[in-house]
């Protein structure tokens, strides 16, 4: 059975009147209502498309609580919920066991038509229920007038029955069902590898040549070879860009996409560029910004996207003149929404996209990854520094290293970093020979990235006329770029 479009709309900063002030002046008594901002909402409808009242209730009174996009997140969840009660016509309020029961069988049981690869794990499946149950309890509190209790423990004879747990690490009490599933292997993720890198890496180049692209893919752009041309320009610039940020600063995919264009300009381009970053986990609707400092040679980078982006807005603007510019930092390159803001999940997909072409489908491979190797790599190199200068460390040291660590990656304290000591001991001994030539294998990179930005540039004829001007200015080129590498380092 084809499954029902999309059950939630996202909205940003969206007035929502809280209380009404009454105040009298010389003309009489007047009102006026007190609006509470919400950065980010959120609003669900049933599949008949009338809007799920109790559901968006609950979302706007915690959506003030919650942090980042978590209101989005859990409105995708309570979506199953609410296919669920519209399939087999259940009110919430109406809700028992046997209706969770199915549900988690539903949920479990959901396969990809293509693939016939479960949809989710066990683990998606129980977070998914945990969100529902959330949910439930709340309703009862608020919206459930009868007289047997909805949701609660045994001993209370409601139609759900829960327990509460604890959760070993922290002993954070959570809602516990006897028909969940059971929870699978949570290992953490490694660091990604080079070699997972340069397989996608391989592949963005590849894309770039415009025999890459069969006729079905070029006729999205109909006769317009410009903005053909145009759209492999940035989309490569954009893929490059990705993978570049999040090797160099280990940043969370929603802080990249929420980096400001406008500061981050004026930012890298001081006398010590560094970036301006929104620190969003586990943070309130405001996110602090912190402060990244980079190379001059990555400064050069990320500039060099921003003018692939701007580039690629104003030829958006030609095939739609009242096209505004948002100030997001990646844009769609989708026929129908071209210029327009792209959202993480669709950098995912993006990315995705990239790593089956890789021949990744059977290797672990995703955003997050870049991050672990970003920590575990800055670990690595400030144990070293460490013991060169001090020796032995104690646990109070450590604790030290973790905040300058902290610092650079927004974590909210050290504990959560704890971890990534064990990792990178582990690892050290094998990335031995790797530390000890990161700085040439970065200049190695940069120079293989400038070098491919010029060979794209004499291919398509930005580089001059004649053979003998396309030499000269090649040459001129190589020679601007080893003296760029030699600066950064020492041969």
């Amino acid at each position: 059975m084809k499954r029902a479009t999309k059950l939630y709309s996202q909205l940003k900063d969206l007035g929502v009147p809280s209380h009404v002030i009454r105040y009298r002046s010389s003309n009489g008594i007047h009102c006026t209502a007190e609006l509470t901002r919400h950065l980010v909402a959120v609003f669900v409808r049933w599949p008949s498309g009338k809007p799920c009242d109790a559901i968006n209730m609950y979302l706007l009174e915690n959506s003030t609580r919650w942090t980042g996009k978590t209101v989005v997140t859990v409105a995708a969840k309570l979506s199953e919920l609410v296919r669920y009660c519209s399939a087999y016509g259940r009110g919430f309020s109406e809700l028992d066991d046997m209706d969770l029961s199915v549900l988690i069988s539903n949920l479990c049981s959901e396969t990809n038509p293509e693939s016939q690869q479960r949809v989710r794990n066990n683990n998606s499946v129980r977070s998914i229920i945990y969100s529902v149950l959330g949910f439930l309890v709340w309703f009862q509190e608020n919206l459930n007038f009868s007289n047997r209790p909805l949701i609660g423990t045994k001993p209370s004879g409601a139609s759900i029955i829960i327990e509460y747990k604890k959760t070993g690490r922290r002993g954070e009490k959570f809602l516990h069902h006897r028909y969940l599933p059971p929870s699978n292997s949570t290992d953490r993720k490694l660091p990604i590898s080079t070699d997972t890198i340069e397989k996608i890496q391989l592949q963005i180049e590849i894309l770039y040549e415009s025999e890459a692209y069969p006729e079905p893919a070029r006729r999205r752009f109909g006769k317009n070879k410009d903005l053909f041309d145009g759209y492999r320009e940035y989309i490569t610039a954009r893929r490059e860009f990705m993978i570049f940020a999040m090797r160099r600063t280990g940043m969370r995919p929603q802080e990249l996409c929420d980096m400001s264009v406008a500061k981050n300009k004026v930012s890298l381009n001081g006398v010590n560029p560094f970036l301006v970053l929104p620190t969003l986990k586990r943070r309130r609707n405001d996110p602090p910004e912190r402060f990244f400092p980079v190379s001059e040679g990555d400064a050069v980078r990320f500039n060099a996207y921003f003018t692939a982006r701007d580039d690629w807005y104003q030829l958006c603007r030609l095939t739609n003149p009242g096209l505004e510019d948002d100030g997001a930092m990646f844009l769609s390159t989708e026929p129908k929404s071209l210029g327009t803001a792209i959202s993480k999940s669709g950098l995912e997909k993006d990315f995705s996209k990239l790593c089956e072409r890789a021949g990744l489908q059977n290797v672990q491979s995703c955003f997050s990854m870049f991050r672990h190797r970003f920590i575990t790599d800055l670990v690595i190199l400030y144990l070293k520094e460490w013991r060169a200068q001090q020796g032995q460390m104690a646990k109070q040291d450590y604790r030290m290293l973790l905040e300058k660590v902290r610092e650079k990656t927004g974590h909210k304290s050290v504990e959560s970093l704890w971890h990534y000591i064990d990792l990178a001991l582990s690892m050290e001994g094998v990335w031995d020979p790797i530390n000890r030539a990161a700085k040439r294998l970065d200049a190695c990179e940069s120079l293989r990235h400038d070098l491919v930005d010029l060979k794209r540039k004499l291919k398509s004829e930005k580089g001059g006329g004649t053979d003998s001007e396309a030499i000269n200015f090649a040459i001129a080129r190589l020679e601007s770029i080893i003296e760029e590498r030699r600066l950064t380092i020492k041969i």
